[in-house]
This record gives structure tokens, C-alpha cells and sequence, in this order.
């Protein structure tokens, strides 16, 4: 493959006036300038970046710089579909290399496949399994004091969605299918177990917002159940995003624990407790809250443009 050298002393093109004579070196600075464009984006795409850019240098000064001065124009004002066939005429295209186009960033229904770099920096950040805290209510169990409880003792939730029943009805040859009833499923919580009790005192006064005496000594007395408006209270779970900021909630109406699983203790192993509680569960609600229409990808791509944009104007105008 002939060196760079070697296709400056053929292409024999007129130099126009305020371009410094020596263009070799003009080149290599503008190469240099724009590794240093670049920096800042990751090294397996700089790499291919670095060599898309020479390539395009090649392409420019075979076509001569007064060509590509006007490809620079138009990708400074935004035109980068016109300028990049002029800017390059190599098998690596600069921008391609950077995982940017001059289309749309993202792809709508029926949008044709793009730039798989472009498309998943195009995208809103991903939602997070850790990102997320449990709100539960303050109880008033009869004859005691209100209990609670913070959001950091609830380790593990699953917060279910509706189910709807299927109801088939025979006609004209076949089964059709209808949504009937819904149902909510049974929402479990894993509850950190401390050497306080804090968890386990808490769903102490749960139990005992249903059924009252709820004690050893008071067994013989009997006991009756609360009134449902006692017990069945509301949970909700917050989910949130990378700046820990609100994105979408679950309210769940009408909780109240069902079951506390038993403990698992052996002398064989030195695995923490934890509180696995299921609890029944009315219904279930989301609420979709704003949130920045700017997601952090589409920002990383915009960076990129930017970059690109200043990588070729410095690669000509020095």
C-alpha cells in the first residue's frame, strides 16, 4: 500500500492562498489534532476513528483541498449526509467509525436498521433492578403504639401487575377468547432481619391490626379480628433513575400480610436471616412521573457529533 508521502508527490495540486505550502505536514498535525479530538471517546472506536480519519485525508487530497473545504461547510451547518460523500472516498467511512449518522437518532416504527452503536446510544438509560426503595404504612394496632418501619429494611420486592381470567365462547366454528375478571397475585417482600427486631416488631403490629390479643399470655381470652380498614393499607414502590430521581411508582391497595415464612436455622453455615412475608395484595396502580427527555446516550451522541465536526474542521483549517 503506498505510504502517505507517496501520494502527496502525485497528487500535484494547486495550493490556494492563506494554505501553508507544506501539506504533509499540515496533515499530520491535523491528525494529531484530531486523536486529540477524540480523547475522550472509548479506545476501541478512537482506534478505528484515528485510521477512518486518515483514510479520509487520503480521499481529500486526491479531490483536491478546495472540494473539501466546502464538504466542512456543510458539516459545520449540519449537512453531514452531502459532506461525507465528498469528505471521504475510502472503504471506512469517518463517521460511521464513530457510530454517528445524520439522520434521526432514534428508530421509530417501521425505521429501517441502523448503526447498532447509534441505535443503543439512542436509546433512554435502562431502568435499574437496585434503583428502588419500598414505602410502607404506619400502622395503629389496638392498645399499642404506632408502628413503622424504613424503607431500607425491605430487601427484595416483586410487585405484581393484573391478571385477567380468559373467558371462550364457542361460535361459528371456534373458540373466542374474552377478557373476563381480573386478579392481583400475592405481592412477596424480604424483610432484613436485625438484632433489634425492628422488622419483626413491625409485622408483629401488622398481625396484630388483624387479629387482637395477639400474645402468649392472652391466649386463653380469645381473640377477634380487626376491621379490614385496620389492616388492609397501601404499599407503594418507587422506582428510580440513575440521579435517583423518580421515574414510576406502584401503588398497592388493600395489603396485608397473609404469611411469615418460616426460618431456615442450621448449625452448618453462617447465612444471614431475612423475613420472606407474601401479602395479598386488591390492586395494583403505576404512575409513569417525568423525567429528563435528555437521556444520557443521546447526550454521549450528540457529544460525538460535535467532536466529529470539530476533528474535520481542524483537519483543514489548521
Amino acid at each position: 500500500m503506498p505510504s502517505l508521502n507517496d501520494l502527496l508527490a502525485k497528487a500535484k495540486l494547486p495550493t490556494p492562498s492563506g494554505i501553508r505550502q507544506d501539506v504533509s505536514g499540515q496533515i499530520k498535525n491535523s491528525i494529531r489534532s484530531t486523536s486529540s479530538e477524540i480523547r475522550n471517546i472509548p479506545s476501541g472506536i478512537a482506534n478505528s476513528a484515528i485510521n477512518s480519519a486518515k483514510g479520509a485525508v487520503t480521499g481529500a487530497v486526491s479531490g483536491g483541498l478546495a472540494g473539501i473545504r466546502g464538504a466542512v461547510d456543510k458539516a459545520i451547518r449540519g449537512d453531514f449526509s452531502g459532506a461525507l460523500t465528498q469528505i471521504q472516498n475510502g472503504p471506512l467511512n469517518f463517521m460511521s467509525a464513530l457510530g454517528i449518522s445524520g439522520g434521526e437518532r432514534g428508530g421509530g416504527p417501521g425505521s429501517s436498521p441502523v448503526n447498532p452503536l447509534q441505535g443503543a446510544l439512542s436509546r433512554a438509560d435502562p431502568m435499574q433492578s437496585f434503583q428502588w426503595y419500598c414505602e410502607l404504612p404506619t400502622l395503629s394496632p389496638p392498645g399499642r403504639a404506632q408502628a413503622s418501619l424504613p424503607w431500607n429494611y425491605v430487601e427484595e420486592a416483586s410487585p405484581p401487575f393484573r391478571e385477567f381470567d380468559v373467558r371462550q365462547v364457542y361460535a361459528q366454528g371456534r373458540n373466542r377468547h374474552y377478557a373476563g375478571a381480573y386478579n392481583v397475585a400475592q405481592m412477596p417482600l424480604h424483610f432484613y432481619a436485625d438484632i433489634q427486631n425492628q422488622s419483626l416488631q413491625y409485622l408483629k403490629a401488622w398481625q396484630q391490626c388483624i387479629l387482637a390479643p395477639f400474645a402468649s399470655t392472652d391466649f386463653t381470652k380469645g381473640g377477634g379480628f380487626g376491621r379490614p380498614s385496620d389492616y388492609k393499607k397501601t404499599i407503594r414502590i418507587y422506582l428510580l433513575a440513575l440521579d435517583m430521581s423518580k421515574i414510576m411508582y406502584f401503588e398497592l391497595i388493600e395489603c396485608w400480610p397473609v404469611n411469615l415464612d418460616s426460618l431456615n436455622l442450621d448449625s452448618g453455615s453462617s447465612t444471614r436471616l431475612t423475613y420472606n412475608v407474601n401479602f395479598s395484595v386488591g390492586d395494583v396502580f403505576t404512575a409513569l412521573l417525568a423525567v429528563n427527555s435528555n437521556p444520557v446516550g443521546a447526550g454521549l451522541l450528540d457529544g460525538l457529533k460535535t467532536s466529529a465536526t470539530n476533528a474535520i474542521s481542524n483537519l483543514i483549517f489548521g
